[in-house]
């Protein structure tokens, strides 16, 4: 098996781990992950990181007994890279992710959306691996930027991988970040957008059109590199392609929300970014699960 093909096994697995769970809820953020799977594959086995310090089974949330969910990639060692996250609703992807890896028990996997868990479906900082409050409402690459800039400074090795959807270009601060980024040199920061066309409320060429994005980022001075996002092989030549030459570098993964999961492709575009499973569909999702 050469590497790519390995690549898409760890994305399927990811796309099985998370469709379990939204069988079992019948609901969830099911597109997302379909979409991202070996975007987060990808990330996960290039990405230069240690051992998780993390629980295999998180603990129940308690302001005493609270963690860091970035502690599941690793000790912060100068040479190694960090990962984060900044989309809070592709949490069952991280952790599928996470599981997939070795880095969570699939029993953490009993916790998800449960009252009074870490294991939250909408991510925050104490949620395995998010290691800051993300989405827009956190505005998490600003934060990034930040954690970039004071690692430039203490001249680290390691790179950062960031990890944001493209409803987030939608958000005047996430332009603002953009700018300070180029500013400030940040090219020790590699950010995956997802570029999956959807948002809460709908399209985004319809809610607010963000194309070309590409042209944008060049003009903020980004080096840009637009791929299949549902290609390994595409995804991780972009990265090799990454330079330190003052400019931070952008990847925009254009990704199909139903890849894997061909019941999606009869889902309305407009909901497919939140899929309620009704009982007449449940037996297709099960079927697809079991074929996996």
């Amino acid at each position: 098996m050469d590497w790519n093909d390995k690549i898409l096994e760890f994305a399927t697995k990811i796309r099985k781990t998370a469709l379990k769970t939204v069988i079992d809820l019948k609901a969830g953020y099911l597109g997302q992950v379909c979409g991202s799977a070996e975007i987060l594959a990808t990330i996960i086995n290039v990405a230069n990181i240690g051992p998780s310090l993390g629980p295999m089974v998180p603990p129940l949330l308690d302001k005493e007994n609270d963690i860091n969910g970035g502690i599941y990639f690793g000790e912060k060692k100068p040479e190694y890279d960090r990962i984060i996250f900044s989309a809070s609703h592709y949490a069952i992807g991280i952790y599928s992710m996470l599981i997939v890896d070795g880095r969570l028990s699939p029993d953490a996997m009993k916790q998800f959306n449960n009252s009074g868990t870490i294991m939250e479906q909408v991510g925050d900082d104490h949620s395995p691996g998010y290691e800051i409050v993300s989405g827009s409402f956190g505005q998490a690459l600003g934060q990034a930027g930040g954690i970039s800039m004071a690692r430039k400074r203490a001249k680290d090795s390691g790179r950062n991988f960031v990890f944001i959807a493209d409803g987030e270009l939608e958000e005047g601060s996430t332009w603002e970040s953009i700018q300070a980024m180029a500013h400030f040199k940040l090219d020790n920061m590699i950010v995956f957008v997802d570029v999956n066309g959807m948002q809460a409320d709908g399209l985004t060429k319809d809610v607010m059109n963000i194309e070309p994005i590409a042209t944008k980022l060049t003009g903020f001075g980004c080096d840009v590199f637009t791929v299949n996002g549902n290609s390994p092989e595409a995804i991780k030549n972009a990265i090799d392609q990454h330079q330190y030459n003052g400019r931070p570098t952008f990847i925009l993964c254009y990704t199909d929300m139903t890849t894997g999961m061909p019941t999606l492709k009869s889902v309305s575009k407009d909901v497919l970014h939140f899929v309620s499973i009704k009982p007449e569909d449940l037996q297709d999702y099960i079927d697809i699960y079991e074929k996996m």
